[in-house]
């Protein structure tokens, strides 16, 4: 058993506990997309001039989600659909308040 430096939490293996490695994976990402020249030569990829995009990571269940919620939205007339730190969060327009759906029972929130 190991505890975790950063947050005094103990694991058991790898050399980062789960909690500190999700918040350092959502810091790595945030700041990539921050990056908007992002190219592969800044990533350790030798002189390659070819642009690199970072997305979150969905399980395949969120997947599924997302397509669904997509699909519904569409249908309701929602104009912006987006994932941001592994939350799928919708928007019917600029003015109206973000939705976060997170298990299929959310979907009831899209009127």
């Amino acid at each position: 058993m190991n505890i975790c430096e950063s947050c005094s939490k103990e694991f058991n293996d790898g050399a980062q506990c789960y909690v500190c490695k999700k918040r350092y994976d959502f810091g790595c990402a945030a700041a990539a997309r921050a990056c908007k020249t992002l190219e592969a030569k800044d990533v350790g990829f030798g002189g390659n001039r070819q642009r690199v995009f970072v997305n979150d990571h969905l399980t395949p269940e969120h997947k599924k989600l997302l397509t669904k919620t997509r699909t519904l939205a569409k249908d309701r007339g929602y104009s912006y659909i987006w994932v941001k730190y592994g939350k799928i969060h919708i928007r019917k327009n600029d003015t109206s308040p973000v939705l976060i759906i997170a298990k299929e029972a959310d979907l009831n929130k899209i009127a």
